[in-house]
C-alpha cells in the first residue's frame, strides 16, 4: 500500500508543479498534505 501512496503522491506532486509553473515548498506542502489525508481515510 506504501508504494501506491507514494506513486500517488508523485503523481500529484508532478500535476501541481505543472498547474503552477513553481517547485516552491507550498506545491510540495499540498501534495503531501493530500497524501495524509488519503491515508488517514483509508485507516479508518
Amino acid at each position: 500500500m506504501s508504494r501506491v501512496l507514494i506513486q500517488h503522491y508523485r503523481n500529484e506532486l508532478a500535476t501541481l508543479r505543472q498547474i503552477s509553473g513553481t517547485q516552491r515548498e507550498s506545491v510540495v506542502r499540498e501534495a503531501f498534505k493530500g497524501r495524509l489525508k488519503g491515508l488517514a481515510r483509508a485507516r479508518a
